[in-house]
């Protein structure tokens, strides 16, 4: 630990602290991750550095998330969004801790659904997050009358001004009604492949929604209420999640 923090400037360090949600052994941890990604002759002033989006996708807690397009694009500050610095990457880890508030988690929850980037929700950013989260399979595949459904009961909840879209002060209040958001809506580990406990990845399960069986996914590890069923992030990044352990979900779900 004392090598990583020798490469970290000590006014950038305390810095670091100041403006984000981790600790100071969480930036270290941070530091240590993602030098890994540069070449060895690069690592030594990683702070300075930018790694490219191929080599952050590498990250087992990335790799098969079905969100880590969106999830580069958001946090990178690079014009082209192809690569990210060490302040990016601390930036995507504070936002997600476990220590962030739920109205900074919900905003770039929020951004990482905006696909197209216009400051809304519309129907096709629901149905690419839909497709995100039950996967585009025939078996997890829905309906195009099963996704209007959902689409549907999605914006009957959330869109209060009836504008057929959710803004962001929209998803912010569903989400201040939602006690579970501001514990599994974080970016803690960034799930890799499907985990059989949760199923917020098959598309199949109906639950009732606004009066009707809809095909929502209803649970993330047990817990009922996932945000609407569809936004969880579990465990950090940086920490290594045990062998043969694949996170408490790995559905990709937000």
């Amino acid at each position: 630990m004392g090598g990583s923090a020798s490469l970290v400037p000590r006014d950038l360090l305390s810095e670091y602290q100041e403006l984000t949600f981790l600790s100071k052994q969480e930036i270290l941890l941070a530091y240590k991750r993602f030098s890994e990604l540069l070449p060895k002759e690069e690592r030594e002033n990683a702070w300075s550095a930018r790694v490219p989006k191929s080599q952050i996708l590498t990250l087992p807690e990335l790799r098969a998330n079905p969100f880590r397009d969106q999830i580069c694009r958001v946090f990178s500050t690079s014009e082209t969004k192809d690569d990210m610095s060490f302040e990016d990457f601390l930036d995507m880890l504070s936002a997600f801790s476990d220590s962030a508030t739920s109205d900074i988690k919900s905003h770039y929850a929020f951004h990482i659904f905006d696909f197209d980037d216009d400051g809304t929700l519309d129907r096709k950013d629901l149905e690419r997050v839909v497709n995100c989260l039950t996967g585009l399979g025939e078996e997890s595949r829905l309906s195009s009358e099963e996704m209007e459904q959902l689409i549907q009961n999605i914006l009957e909840e959330s869109d209060i001004d009836k504008d057929g879209t959710i803004n962001l002060a929209e998803f912010q209040h569903v989400v201040s009604r939602s006690p579970d958001f501001a514990r599994c809506g974080g970016l803690q580990g960034l799930p890799g492949v499907h985990h059989p406990d949760c199923s917020a990845g098959t598309g199949a399960e109906l639950v009732e929604a606004g009066g009707q069986s809809s095909p929502v996914p209803r649970s993330c590890n047990g817990r009922e209420n996932c945000f609407l069923g569809w936004l969880c992030i579990p465990g950090w990044l940086y920490k290594p999640l045990p062998p043969g352990d694949s996170g408490p979900c790995s559905a990709g779900c937000l």
